[in-house]
């Protein structure tokens, strides 16, 4: 069902919601259906083509079983967006995800040096970090799975790509970017995210990309490296049943919870 789910999907996975996957709770009917969440929010949904007809009280039975008080869902996950909008609720969008390139190429500067992360350069980011890096842990990820390229500039390091599967045996790359804090608003936020997409473009891989949608630092940064939005993470909050008895308001009811 999982792979079904990721092949209905009209553009890749979030990367930021496969990891919240990744540490959810499965809830499942039989081989028909099934939801994710993680803490308090639903997360994934899926439903065969046999289950369609009963996305509502599929995803009904999933918020009482659960106790979960909001969805977060890509605008084009059709499945969980229909069913999170069968009862009125309050929808806002944290972020913006990045599928369509509209420029592919990258115009390598010559003062400009990438290379590959050392071991010795890893110590020197952090030492330069200001909470973007969990630690040495995610930049050894990132290395481990050769994506994490450093740029220095008069010898010194200015930032960092980074870059990794979103799902291991599919072709879509999450990039992203560091710099550091005396190189910012200097156009070397959009130069690495170019960088890290042509890599991608290169040896046929799919880069995609995201940022919250009140970064309007990383959103021109990756406008710049040819990337535009259309799509957006949506966080909705259904309303309680007390908060909608004035609108009069039908909810769908359900025989079973997944288990």
């Amino acid at each position: 069902m999982r792979r079904d789910y990721l092949d209905g999907l009209v553009e890749p996975q979030e990367f930021f919601l496969e990891q919240l996957v990744a540490g959810g709770r499965t809830w499942h009917c039989d081989d028909l259906a099934y939801v994710v969440t993680n803490e308090h929010q639903v997360v994934e949904l899926f439903a065969a083509p046999s289950c369609l007809g009963h996305l509502e009280t599929l995803f009904a039975a999933a918020l009482e079983a659960s106790g979960a008080t909001s969805v977060l869902c890509k605008s084009f996950d059709t499945q969980l967006l229909f069913a999170a909008l069968s009862r009125p609720a309050e929808v806002t969008s944290p972020g913006l995800l990045f599928r369509r390139i509209a420029d592919p190429a990258f115009r390598p500067l010559p003062n400009f040096e990438m290379q590959n992360c050392a071991a010795g350069d890893m110590a020197e980011i952090l030492h330069l970090d200001d909470g973007f890096f969990d630690g040495i842990e995610e930049l050894e990820s990132y290395a481990d799975a050769a994506g994490l390229s450093v740029l220095r500039v008069a010898g010194e390091i200015a930032g960092c790509g980074i870059a990794k599967a979103v799902i291991p045996s599919r072709n879509a790359i999450d990039i992203g970017m560091w710099v550091a804090p005396a190189f910012r608003r200097q156009g070397f936020g959009s130069y690495l995210a170019a960088y890290m997409k042509n890599q991608c473009l290169q040896r046929g891989l799919r880069p995609i990309c995201g940022c919250g949608s009140e970064n309007a630092g990383s959103y021109r940064a990756l406008n710049a490296a040819g990337f535009v939005s259309e799509h957006r993470l949506l966080r909705i909050e259904p309303r309680t049943s007390e908060a909608t008895v004035d609108d009069q308001a039908s909810h769908p009811s359900h025989s079973s919870t997944p288990a």
